[in-house]
């Protein structure tokens, strides 16, 4: 792909440490853990999961900095019933927490922390007969849920009104069987990104998709909206969203790179007079294939994190810097296999969360500062960038 040159000022991020460290212990939580999720407010990590040891359960910690330990937000176990898919997100200090009840016929329920304990947001979902991904994201106070639904795997979004309630964004925004759903919300713009397939086998084992919720020109109505151009995809496994400045981010296992990662930004092209994806660097730039793979920005600059099958099945980081993307930290830090990666990036500090196989599948989060400084403005080739 053809690079295009520009002016451009990038954020130089050094390591100020050799590596990943502990906050607070490893496998601080009382049992083994799944679908671990991270979020990081002020400095503050927080962390959401599947609890085993009670029950299957939803439990959120949080990181206390005086007592340099972790702590329980509300009561262990606190929902009601064991669950799956557990998502959190800490808006303006709310931490918010959806989750699937771990039953047949069971319900997408979204749940925030008042302060003394987490009460129901609305009324539980009622989705069909399963739900098998889903996704959580809140903007300006409100909540948005994405989901598969049914034994259909058709792909819906949904909104929290005060007054209506749970309200569905559109129609389904898949016509296709639908895997690995993403979520981003941009200013009232719902992004989802998602693997798309013509029976439930491929619909996992499908083409990358993402789709925004915006007013169609040539419809005249509010309407699902293919982003860029659908034919530049392949086959994906996992994927991660992010809109950073109006542009969105997409980092996935590529299937047309023997699943390593590859991360594409969808940019406008002049000379098409359209919106086109790019790649990120080069596609496929991880050392083997990868699991979980997550995507944040911080100062401006992608990180990504999964669990990296070439290096132990360990946690490994990497960042794009400005002309491809590099090792933070030692490649397969962590300390045993992981499962459940999640990823944070607050005030050039990276964090890392997962399930440890080190400590029985029990959740630990790593971390690690960087320095930044911003360098003159230059004029340089970027091939793929499409900037």
């Amino acid at each position: 792909m053809v690079g295009i040159t520009s002016a451009l000022k990038f954020p130089l991020i050094e390591t100020g440490a050799n590596d990943f460290s502990l906050v607070g212990s490893a496998g601080f939580s009382l049992g083994e853990t799944e679908h671990t999720s991270l979020q990081v407010h002020d400095g503050i990590p927080y962390l959401a999961f599947v609890d085993v040891a009670n029950g299957y359960r939803a439990t959120v910690m949080y990181y206390h900095q005086n007592m340099k330990r972790w702590l329980p937000l509300g009561e262990p176990g606190f929902s009601p019933g064991p669950v799956n898919c557990t998502c959190l997100y800490v808006e303006d200090g709310v931490p918010y927490v959806a989750f699937k009840q771990r039953i047949l016929n069971g319900k997408v329920i979204v749940m925030k922390y008042n302060g003394t304990w987490w009460e129901t947001v609305g009324d539980p979902v009622f989705c069909g007969l399963e739900i098998n991904y889903l996704a959580l994201f809140v903007e300006a106070g409100v909540p948005y849920v994405a989901f598969t639904e049914s034994s259909l795997y058709k792909g819906r979004l949904m909104k929290y009104d005060p007054t209506e309630g749970w309200i569905q964004v559109g129609k389904n925004f898949s016509e296709k069987y639908v895997g690995y759903i993403s979520l981003f919300v941009d200013q009232g713009i719902p992004y989802v990104a998602y693997t798309k397939g013509d029976n439930i086998p491929w619909c996992t084992l499908g083409k990358l998709a993402v789709s925004k919720y915006d007013y169609d020109l040539a419809s005249g109505r509010f309407d699902w909206i293919p982003v860029g151009d659908e034919d530049f995809f392949g086959i994906a496994f996992y994927t991660s969203l992010y809109v950073e400045q109006g542009i969105p981010y997409v980092a996935y296992g590529d299937g047309n790179e023997l699943c390593k990662i590859s991360v594409a930004k969808c940019i406008y092209d002049p000379k098409q007079g359209k919106q086109r994806w790019a790649y990120l660097g080069k596609p496929g730039f991880s050392e083997g294939n990868v699991v979980y793979p997550k995507l944040d920005f911080g100062h401006g600059v992608p990180y990504v994190a999964f669990r990296d099958d070439k290096n132990s099945f360990g946690a490994t980081v990497m960042k794009y810097d400005g002309c491809q993307w590099v090792n933070v930290g030692e490649p397969g830090f962590s300390a045993g296999e992981v499962n459940y990666v999640s990823l944070q990036v607050q005030n050039g500090r990276a964090y890392v969360a997962y399930a440890d196989g080190a400590k029985e599948n029990r959740a630990t989060v790593m971390t690690l500062q960087e320095t930044v400084s911003v360098p003159p403005m230059v004029s340089k080739e970027l091939p793929g960038l499409g900037l």
